[in-house]
């Protein structure tokens, strides 16, 4: 019977695409920390002056940092009442979507860049993408060998 009360509970949860229940505290949820880490836990996001580092806002949360971005500068520009300040986020706060929001806001944001995961890498290191240069007079791309490379796209065209 126990089972069965929380299966039909993850059923009914639509409010995330992974709906999950922890039976010790049910507010909680399995999060990756960092890396491969992942632990059951709630987040905390803070808002903190740079000159003086005292804390302006806080909020915690059951969710991990890639959509608490955009929140948080929303929070900041109502609690300052001004856009006229820069945003400093590490990286797990990269996500494009919320860049839009900064954008939006007119806020000027910096964000730490992610490293290139594993599965995306070259073969060879010192192939990875970030070390491609873009021409933008020939649109082509210089390699770590110093040759150019010009890129085709392609879409598929459907009948």
């Amino acid at each position: 019977m126990k089972y069965e009360q929380i299966q039909k509970e993850l059923k009914e949860d639509t409010s995330t695409e992974n709906p999950q229940l922890s039976t010790s505290d049910p507010d909680s949820r399995h999060q990756i920390v960092r890396g491969m880490i992942t632990e059951v836990c709630y987040t905390a996001q803070t808002t903190v002056d740079a000159k003086y580092k005292l804390l302006i806002d806080y909020k915690l949360s059951n969710q991990n940092d890639k959509k608490a971005m955009g929140i948080m500068l929303r929070r900041a520009k109502s609690i300052l009442r001004t856009s006229s300040f820069t945003a400093l986020y590490d990286k797990g706060y990269h996500t494009g979507s919320e860049f839009h929001i900064a954008d939006q806001l007119g806020i000027n944001t910096l964000v730490a860049i992610p490293a290139i995961g594993r599965k995306s890498q070259a073969p060879n290191p010192d192939y990875n993408a970030e070390y491609f240069i873009y021409n933008s007079n020939d649109d082509t791309y210089t390699c770590p060998t110093r040759k150019t490379v010009n890129l085709q796209w392609h879409t598929l065209q459907r009948a």
